[in-house]
């Protein structure tokens, strides 16, 4: 049941035996069930994922961090609930998907079974990224200001200075 919960907020949940290296679908997107058709291993599903929807550049890196041994040894580590994102085509663009890893069984230290959830965070990404350029403005508004600050400092500076010469001058010849 808490499984199927989680289909209302992934595109894709899988509960994963790692021992075993197989997978069963609570919810997935139509075109990897197309692909998948009813085979259920894991190795597969990581394969054709990688091959069909992820970036050439980064397909590799899937690979290798969604494998079943690179996950059990994350969760050996201590990290039980971890995520990973990568840029996934959704239909003609490449858009920021994150998976999820929840360890779900383990015996004896081992981690036997877990839960992988994925969704798209393209919108977090856009706002993230809308974030970073306020906060470059800002920097760079806030750099012209203190330049502008500091030219006027020096430009006074001067102004003052300048009077103030002719006026000790003439103080120092008045008073001999």
């Amino acid at each position: 049941n808490i499984i199927r919960g989680l289909t209302s907020f992934y595109h894709s949940v899988f509960y994963i035996d790692l021992v075993e290296q197989t997978f069963q679908s609570y919810n997935w997107l139509k075109d990897l069930s197309a692909r998948m058709g009813q085979r259920n291993d894991y190795h597969e599903l990581i394969r054709t994922c990688a091959q069909s929807f992820i970036r050439k550049e980064d397909q590799a890196a899937f690979m290798k961090n969604l494998s079943a041994e690179e996950i059990s040894r994350r969760i050996r580590s201590g990290e039980t609930i971890y995520s990973v994102e990568f840029q996934r085509d959704y239909g003609g663009f490449y858009g920021w998907m994150r998976i999820h890893i929840i360890l779900a069984e383990s015996r004896n230290g081992v981690p036997e079974k877990i839960i992988m959830a994925s969704h798209s965070v393209e919108e977090e990404k856009e706002q993230e990224e809308q974030n970073r350029k306020a906060l470059r403005a800002a920097y760079e508004t806030a750099q012209n200001a203190n330049e502008a600050k500091s030219n006027f400092l020096a430009q006074m500076s001067h102004d003052i200075r300048t009077p103030m010469n002719a006026i000790m001058g003439m103080a120092s010849i008045a008073s001999t």
